[in-house]
Formats: structure tokens, sequence, C-alpha cells
């Protein structure tokens, strides 16, 4: 593991030890460690770390997955709003190809016939009107039958118009 990776590990241990009220001294003892030893396996200027059968312990105690203790730091949503969940549906447009549907009752209608593919189930379904009617106007202008660098020109500011639209409703 990187520098980096380990990093990582020790502050997601640390930091759900701290949302479960888990002290060093405990943790150590469930892992048969001293205190010191669990201080200096956690201390991000140290190379120490902990063994294989030490962290699926942790694991444990911390009643997470091996992939919440590797993986990147679990962060807060930082989406709070429309706008900013829209902005970023279409930035992800930019890098990404996909569909544009509707989601009721856990039933996916996409409007338009796809191909099937196997990125197909990837997607998400929301319940707000308001953001169901911004993607149908968003289809629509996809759909548009005119060239490509128009339609792209196009797009761009009705995205920037519909954003500051939404940044002014209460």
């Amino acid at each position: 593991m990187s520098e980096y990776d380990i990093k990582i590990l020790k502050r997601n241990i640390l930091r759900m030890m701290k949302e479960k009220g888990i002290t060093q001294l405990f943790l150590a003892s469930k892992i048969n460690m001293q205190q010191g030893g669990v201080s200096a396996a956690l201390d991000e200027e140290k190379s120490r770390c902990f063994t294989v059968t030490q962290l699926a312990d942790i694991r444990e105690i911390l009643g997470c997955t091996m992939d919440e203790l590797f993986f990147s730091e679990v962060q807060e949503n930082k989406i709070k709003t429309l706008p900013e969940a829209i902005n970023t549906l279409f930035k992800l447009d930019d890098y990404f190809d996909f569909a544009i549907g509707d989601c009721q009752h856990g039933k996916v209608t996409y409007y338009d016939e796809l191909p099937v593919s196997e990125f197909n189930d990837l997607g998400f379904c929301v319940s707000d009107t308001i953001f169901n009617e911004i993607l149908k106007e968003w289809h629509e202008l996809k759909t548009l039958d005119i060239d490509k660098a128009h339609k792209s020109k196009i797009i761009k500011q009705w995205q920037k118009d519909i954003i500051e639209e939404l940044k002014q409703q209460p």
C-alpha cells in the first residue's frame, strides 16, 4: 500500500472510532495490542500500521466493511440544493453518455429506446417534480435534429439559464 492509502486507512479508522465512541485503549484490548501500539499505528506521521488480522478485527469492532476501511475517505454529501444537484448532473454529462428517463414505483422508463449495455442499471431516481421537468426539457433539447455544434451551444446556454433560475427560487 502507498503512504497515501495508509493515511486514508488511518483516517477512516480514527473517524469511525470517534463516531462510535471507541477509545484507543478499548481497541487495543480487543486486538491484543498495547494502547501505545494502537496510537503509533494510527499516527499518520509514523510508518507503523496494523496487521491484516488486526485490520479484520478492527473492521468487526467498528461494524464496517473493508471498503469503508481502505477506500476514499467517506465524505458527507456536499450537494445540498437542487441547483447543485442539477449542475452536477450537467457536469457528468460532459464525461458520460447516459439516458434520461422517468422512475415511478421502482420502474424506469427511458424517453428513447436505448441499446442495452452492462451499464443500464446504473442510475438514480428522484421524486422531485421540478427536477423531473428539467430532465424532460433537457431530453427534448438533446434530441433536437440540428447540427451538433449548434445543439451544444443551445444546451449549454439552457443549462446556465436553468441553474440561475433555480438559484432565484426560495
